[in-house]
């Protein structure tokens, strides 16, 4: 379960970082276009790209990440219960 916390973690934490770079090209590409040294059709262009590849990119990780944490609540949600009816067994007839 640990390795499974650990591979979790990792993932949440690789999606913030990729973000937070797609983010800073970005906002570097929008620099670019306001410099006037490049066309503003074609910066807007591929700042629209790196958005649209951004969120492609996130929302499949959260999709597949929904799942496993659904498995997870349920599987929690199960250890729960049957805690609770060891600890009051009466409830639950």
């Amino acid at each position: 379960m640990a390795v499974r916390q650990l591979n979790k973690l990792r993932v949440y934490h690789s999606l913030y970082r990729i973000n937070k770079a797609f983010h800073a090209v970005s906002f570097h590409l929008q620099e670019l276009e306001e410099s006037g040294l490049v066309s503003v059709e074609k910066l807007g262009l591929l700042r629209h790209y790196v958005l649209e590849l951004k969120a492609q990119i996130s929302h499949d990780v959260v999709d597949r990440m929904h799942e496993i944490e659904d498995d997870e609540m349920c599987r929690w949600e199960k250890a729960r219960i049957a805690r609770e009816k060891h600890l009051d067994p009466d409830r639950y007839r």
